[in-house]
């Protein structure tokens, strides 16, 4: 078992889950995202790699043909994911490759409605495959649903979600 830093850039291709960074009206014509997530994990001999994190999430909101606006969000959370270990590696004894599945709660601390932690929380879980790329850093791409409940606006918003992520562990 071992204890490590890690710092992820996640580029969510498709998140259907997500909610607009702000509420509506207006109700954005379309958004690009960019995460980066930082924290500690513990990866075990067993497969499992729990990460506690914290995210930044970025926005380039289009309101119309002519406005867009860039939006911040802050989450923190905690992910956990099992490799399975006939069909995975870990590399340099600090992170696994290989399939994956991977379950995750997050709740915002800033962002939709300010600074309100906790009026957004976060399911998701998700199939992938985390690669080698050089020395510790890895990248991986994953499939899979979400479900983010406004405790504020008392909604639910759920989807698909694909990713693509670089690590550095």
């Amino acid at each position: 078992m071992v204890l490590a830093p890690f710092l992820v850039v996640a580029l969510p291709i498709v998140d259907l889950s997500d909610p607009p960074p702000r509420p509506p009206p207006p109700m954005p014509m379309g958004a690009s995202k960019l995460e980066l997530r930082t924290g500690l994990g513990i990866a075990t001999d067993d497969g499992i790699e729990i990460d506690l994190h914290a995210t930044g999430v970025g926005y380039v909101v289009a309101w119309s043909e002519r406005e867009q606006e860039t939006v911040g969000t802050a989450w923190t959370g905690l992910n956990v994911t099992y490799y399975t270990p006939a069909d995975s590696e870990m590399m340099a004894e600090r992170y696994w490759i290989g399939p994956y599945v991977r379950g995750g709660f997050s709740t915002e601390i800033y962002g939709r409605h300010e600074l309100k932690p906790g009026s957004l929380k976060k399911v998701d879980m998700d199939l992938g495959y985390r690669f080698h790329m050089e020395r510790s850093i890895s990248g991986a791409i994953g499939i899979g649903w979400g479900v983010v409940h406004d405790h504020i606006l008392s909604r639910w918003y759920q989807g698909m979600r694909l990713s693509a992520e670089f690590s550095l562990r």
